[in-house]
């Protein structure tokens, strides 16, 4: 299963979010550490949409 590119994803996500709160990459632990949460996170979002669409359309064609 590709679950996406989940890293390059993460970082987009929390650039925006540092660019919304007005703080740098790093300030207030929003750098490297925080990096590494939402990367998971974002890659356990990323499978469970790749799962729904793929049994989605097994229900399809069943159907």
């Amino acid at each position: 299963m590709n679950c996406g590119p989940a890293e390059e994803y993460a970082r987009k996500k929390l650039d925006r979010i540092n660019e919304m709160a007005g703080r740098q990459y790093g300030d207030d632990g929003y750098g490297d550490d925080y990096l590494v949460v939402l990367t998971a996170d974002v890659y356990h979002e990323q499978c469970f949409s790749d799962y729904t669409l793929a049994l989605a359309m097994e229900r399809m064609v069943l159907q």
